[in-house]
Formats: structure tokens, C-alpha cells, sequence
């Protein structure tokens, strides 16, 4: 999965979470910060890929950051740091979901399965074979595609929301 799959799978499963939890106010919900949505939905790929591409002799994209242990600690520190934002940094472990690490279960359980990630390999040509493979991927898998057009689709779907409801306030933008 790539970015918009990541981010909108990710704010819905957000949206989704605050319902669940009813973090409402009684005009309804405050927005979700998207910056803070993008960052976290793509925090294992932002640390992940770059080391990837610059190291590929380590034969993955997926690292370290793609671990239940990273997930925990990314968890654990915000819960400590930055406590308004752990609603965000559960688009940590959702990342691993939509990844389908479970499938890589050197790379999930890292360390404790071994010192050792599950064979990802990037394309030893460096930045342009990776960006030749995620257009060769986007055209050729429709699954790729279908999911980016859905994340797409619920970014947009969001900001509509947002934007329909702001126009519902009154002009200083609070209630009555």
C-alpha cells in the first residue's frame, strides 16, 4: 500500500475510533489534525524506506519501524510526551495491518524471532528502480490501485464532511 491508501485507511479507521469512543462535543466532533494523520499513518515507511534504499544490501524496505516492538514504542513515548496525540500514533500498528505484516513474521517479531527482517528487497539501481517498481505496481496490480483510490476517496470524503459542517456555523465560527 502506498500513500493515500495509508493516510485515508488510516483517518477512516480514526474516524471510526472516535465514534466508537464517542469523543464528541455537544456541536459534534473537532477535526482531526491531517498533518498529524499523514505522519503517523506513514511513520514506518518515513524511517523504513530511506534506510532501505541508502542500505539495500540489507534486502528490505521493511525495517525495524515495520516491528510490533516499534509500534509499542512509539505507543508508549507519546503516551508520555505528547498524550493529546495518542489517538494518532495507533495509525502506527494499523500501518503494520494494512501492510500485511503478519505475513513477515521475522520483520513483525523483531528481535525476538532473531536479528533478521523477511526478504523485501529493494531494487538495487537505488530511488528511480523504486519509483519505476511503484508505477509498474499502481498500473499492473489492480489491488494497488483499488486501494489508493479508496484512501483517496475517504480523504476527500472527510474534508467534504469537515467543510459542510464548518458552513453549518454560525459566521465566527462558534455556536450559538
Amino acid at each position: 500500500m502506498f500513500i493515500g491508501g495509508h493516510v485515508g485507511f488510516g483517518l477512516g479507521a480514526l474516524v471510526g475510533a472516535r465514534r466508537l469512543l464517542r469523543r464528541t462535543t455537544s456541536l459534534g466532533r473537532p477535526a482531526l489534525n491531517l498533518g498529524w494523520v499523514a505522519f503517523f499513518a506513514l511513520l514506518p515507511d518515513i524511517i523504513d524506506k530511506p534506510v532501505g534504499l541508502i542500505w539495500w544490501e540489507l534486502g528490505s524496505r521493511r525495517l525495524f519501524a515495520h516491528s510490533l516492538l516499534f509500534a509499542v514504542l512509539v505507543l508508549a513515548c507519546v503516551r508520555l510526551l505528547w498524550p493529546r496525540l495518542i489517538l494518532y500514533a495507533w495509525l502506527v500498528p494499523v500501518h503494520l495491518a494494512l501492510d500485511s505484516m503478519w505475513q513477515s513474521r521475522y520483520t513483525l517479531l523483531f528481535p525476538f524471532r532473531g536479528w533478521r527482517f523477511d526478504p523485501d528487497p529493494m531494487p538495487p539501481d537505488g530511488l528511480t528502480s523504486y519509483i519505476q517498481l511503484i508505477v509498474w505496481k499502481l498500473t499492473h496490480q489492480p489491488e494497488m490501485m483499488v486501494s489508493e483510490l479508496a484512501g483517496l476517496t475517504i480523504i476527500g470524503l472527510y474534508l467534504w464532511s469537515e467543510r459542510r459542517q464548518t458552513a453549518l456555523l454560525p459566521r465566527g465560527g462558534s455556536p450559538p
